[in-house]
């Protein structure tokens, strides 16, 4: 479903601090007609995220992890290597 995560309790990919995936919203305009012209009920993004950024999503909702990422300028995309945008969380 859009803004839930999934996570295997691990990383990823060795090497990568992404631990989990993140369904986010697309963010162009036409989302409906590109839905229907696939026949698909939604579109969605799917993106890596870390432990901490997680963490927040479960603890503050995924509006405010779209917000830290919409702040850090961070595109719904997979990135293996990016930074967290999110500090430890524990």
């Amino acid at each position: 479903m859009p803004l839930e995560t999934v996570t295997w309790g691990g990383p990823l990919l060795e090497g990568s601090a992404m631990t989990a995936f993140f369904f986010a919203l697309p963010s162009f305009s036409d989302t409906e007609r590109v839905a229907h012209a696939m026949g698909v009920d939604v579109i969605l993004n799917v993106m890596t995220i870390t432990t901490p950024e997680r963490e927040l999503a479960m603890r503050e909702g995924s509006g405010e992890l779209v917000d830290r990422f919409e702040a850090a300028g961070v595109p719904p995309v997979l990135d293996w290597d990016r930074p967290s945008c999110v500090g430890n969380t524990r």
